[in-house]
């Protein structure tokens, strides 16, 4: 795979400043030539980090190196949709099985119900996902 770059920009009050580079970083994909980023998922930890996905489903982590670390990798395997929230991060797999992972508030984020799901959102305390039968499942706190 090719390395692409990226540029980490920082708000000035509510408006986009171009000028605020927090940092670039460099990120892997497995194919360099049609490979793009689809979907982004903070984990809302006191630090900047999160995951980026691409239209491929690869997974990759993002932020300070200590919040990466903090964090952990990401489980193995590539993923249609991911979410954050709470100190952590929750990915749909292409199975749609459910996996979290990352510094939860609440470890209860890990234990995710035996369900297929096709999307997830996730909040402080909480996760829902939607199941691949257009039912509702919470789980957490």
């Amino acid at each position: 795979g090719m390395k692409h770059q990226m540029t980490e920009y920082a708000l000035d009050g509510q408006n986009f400043n171009p000028n605020l580079t927090l940092k670039t970083f460099e990120y892997n994909c497995l194919d360099s030539t049609s490979e793009k980023i689809v979907d982004i998922a903070l984990s809302s930890s006191a630090y900047l980090s999160g995951v980026l996905l691409t239209d491929f489903g690869t997974v990759i982590p993002f932020g300070s190196e200590y919040d990466i670390e903090q964090m952990g990798p990401p489980p193995a395997g590539l993923m249609v949709d991911v979410a954050g929230g709470g100190g952590g991060i929750c990915g749909v797999s292409t199975t749609g099985s459910v996996v979290c992972w990352g510094a939860f508030y609440n470890e209860n984020m890990k234990t995710v119900p035996d369900f297929k799901f096709k999307e997830i959102a996730v909040s402080n305390y909480k996760a829902c996902g939607i199941t691949i039968d257009d039912g509702l499942v919470c789980w957490g706190d």
